[in-house]
């Protein structure tokens, strides 16, 4: 079975496919000790994206209900008409 996987993790993973030719995976992968290692993201960044998320959400709904909407209704701007459910009518189509 690692057989498998890897043959599979060599097929998936080539160079040849992803890279350039004058790259290599292991070019890719930051020094510690460069100073151009600083702009490689790293996973813990996504903490940051996590965190801010609600703060983003309640900010839009913050906007639209307090600023857009009064806003809108000042300039005369009508909303969209909300649609009652109607019942579909049966196909009267007739074969002949």
């Amino acid at each position: 079975m690692w057989d498998v996987v890897a043959s599979s993790s060599r097929w998936l993973l080539n160079e040849d496919s992803w890279l350039t030719s004058n790259l290599t995976w292991s070019s890719t992968v930051p020094v510690r000790e460069s100073v151009s290692a600083d702009h490689y993201p790293k996973p813990e960044d996504l903490i940051v994206a996590i965190l801010l998320c609600p703060l983003w959400l309640a900010s839009r709904y913050l906007t639209e209900r307090y600023l857009s909407r009064p806003l809108g209704v000042t300039l005369g701007i009508k909303g969209d008409k909300k649609l009652k459910n109607r019942k579909r009518e049966k196909n009267t189509f007739v074969v002949s």
